[in-house]
């Protein structure tokens, strides 16, 4: 079905944000590749519920439906200052200690379990280890 396609950047951030089962990930891509948002091979992707053909991705209304300037202005944002002061708290979150725990609640910064690689707890992981006579 056509609608489970990437269609639609403002569709997908409108989803991630409202809908707790829809878990995306930016990919380095859309700091550099317009193409990425452009159909420039013909390809017939079908047409999704609503009857709307899919073609090129749709792109929020400040980029002018511009994939070159929808780029160039997020790898500008990413590399401003203000994303420089604060990218540690964005790693905190990814990779750090508001990645799980207490910390990661605190900050609202929690996902279903599915969504994580291992999701084991900590509990099951002392139950496993002492079954197997060794140490966490």
């Amino acid at each position: 079905v056509a609608d489970r396609l990437f269609f639609s950047v403002p569709h997908a951030i409108e989803s991630a944000l409202n809908d707790i089962s829809d878990v995306r990930e930016v990919i380095p891509e859309f700091f550099s590749c317009p193409e990425i948002f452009i159909l420039s091979n013909g390809i017939e992707l079908g047409k999704m519920q609503n009857g709307t053909k899919v073609n090129n991705v749709i792109l929020p209304d400040w980029a002018n439906n511009d994939p070159y300037f929808y780029v160039c202005e997020l790898k500008r944002t990413l590399e401003s200052e203000k994303v420089s002061f604060t990218i540690n708290n964005w790693i905190d979150y990814i990779y750090g200690l508001k990645q799980r725990g207490i910390e990661a609640v605190n900050s609202l910064n929690v996902y279903p379990h599915y969504t994580y690689d291992n999701t084991s707890t900590e509990k099951d992981q002392e139950e496993n280890a002492k079954e197997q006579g060794t140490e966490v």
